[in-house]
């Protein structure tokens, strides 16, 4: 694994948590490893957001999104290729 890092940041909208991936070009992987770091976040406070970036081998992005106050109800992509 090339391209995997997360990073908690609290600045003015609050505390949010940075996580990248690297995943092949296929929406269920992506998902399935989205639900493993959505299960890892649970430790951080319910107004925690997540953004995220699952990318390729070359580190260009397939898939992101966020999901407010770490509720997975609100979640929503902002991006895909």
């Amino acid at each position: 694994r090339q391209n995997v890092a997360f990073y908690f940041v609290v600045d003015d909208s609050g505390p949010n948590v940075w996580a990248y991936w690297d995943s092949v070009n296929d929406e269920g992987a992506i998902m399935a490893a989205w639900t493993n770091v959505m299960m890892e976040v649970e430790c951080f406070s319910p107004e925690t957001d997540l953004y995220w970036v699952a990318v390729d081998e070359r580190g260009r992005a397939l898939l992101a999104g966020v999901v407010p106050d770490l509720d997975r109800q609100r979640a929503r992509v902002l991006y895909a290729r």
